[in-house]
Parts: C-alpha cells; sequence; structure tokens
C-alpha cells in the first residue's frame, strides 16, 4: 500500500536502480523511512486504506499481474 501511494518517496530513498541487485534489499529499509516521516494524518490514512483494502481487496490498477 505505502508503495503504491507513496512511490516517489520510495523510489527517492532507494539508491539504486530497479535492475540492481541490491535493489531489492534497500526496499524495506525506504519503506520503512518513508513510513517513519509521514505525519499523523498520512498515517491514519494509510490505515484507512488499508482496511478498505482487506475488506473489499485491492484496486485492479495496484494489484500484481
Amino acid at each position: 500500500m505505502i508503495k503504491q501511494h507513496y512511490r516517489e518517496l520510495v523510489e527517492a530513498e532507494i539508491p539504486y536502480k530497479p535492475t540492481d541487485k541490491e535493489y531489492i534489499g534497500s526496499y524495506q529499509r525506504a519503506v520503512t523511512t518513508v513510513l517513519k516521516n509521514m505525519s499523523e494524518q498520512d498515517v491514519e490514512e494509510a490505515e484507512e486504506i488499508v482496511e478498505s483494502w482487506n475488506k473489499q481487496g485491492a484496486p485492479a490498477e495496484v494489484q500484481l499481474k
């Protein structure tokens, strides 16, 4: 969910290209950094989205293909 809604912030935290093998190892750290830097309001909004997705499923455009 964070990757979909905060993609640019997550990508900015990763110093590697998606084709680099180090990219995967840096991904979780980047997501954690973005989460730590989110405002309380952003966290609440993200929690609401997660709750909605858990009940109804994620929108088709963000589901893995």
